[in-house]
């Protein structure tokens, strides 16, 4: 998958000029500097693909109504029904614990449990690709084990992902790392590693 994102007033203070390529079932890691532009860049690289892929973001859930966690599965799942992996979607959810908690409002997760639903609700449809954004944030070690069996797991269905993220030891897969900056007022890629 190949990602341009040429733009003259990107960011208030830069323009941007990235060019991107993620392979099916390959790992793109985007790093760089706090207030970079790399959640800007998901977001734009998100609008451009939107129906090839899926955009777990770093932000709170915005759900209009405060719903247990039980509602929102059957709501997420009655919806997503056509675009969803039901088995991969039940696995994750199980796995990161979350079908203990169907009594609990959304409005009472923690940092940890909230990113765990987004992970579940965004990870698991049938789209090309998924941009995960600091997806390791707020989980401890444990749960960190059950994203980088996810993440495994995805690129086996060759899925592309797009991850943002400064914790790279959890990731046990082959990625390639690039690292975004501004320089001289233009986002761009400083460098490639192949990890």
């Amino acid at each position: 998958m190949k990602i341009s994102v040429h733009q003259k007033n990107f960011l208030p203070h830069a323009r941007c000029s990235v060019d991107l390529e993620v392979d099916e079932g390959s790992i793109l890691l985007i790093q760089g500097e706090n207030g970079a532009g790399k959640t800007s860049l998901a977001r734009e690289i998100f609008q451009q693909n939107q129906n090839e892929m899926s955009y777990i973001r770093q932000e709170s859930l915005d759900l209009f109504y405060d719903r247990t966690l039980g509602q929102i599965k059957k709501l997420f799942k009655d919806s997503a029904s056509e675009i969803l992996d039901n088995e991969l979607f039940e696995k994750y959810w199980h796995a990161f614990e979350l079908h203990k908690k169907h009594d609990r409002l959304q409005s009472s997760l923690s940092g940890g449990e909230e990113q765990m639903l987004k992970i579940c609700l965004g990870s698991c449809l049938k789209k090309k690709a998924v941009i995960l954004d600091e997806p390791s944030q707020n989980l401890d070690s444990e749960k960190k084990v059950i994203l980088k069996q996810l993440v495994d797991e995805l690129r086996m269905t060759r899925k592309s992902l797009f991850i943002i993220d400064h914790d790279e030891k959890w990731i046990s897969s082959p990625f390639t790392k690039v690292k975004v900056a501004v320089i001289e007022g233009e986002l761009k890629v400083e460098g490639t590693w192949s990890i």
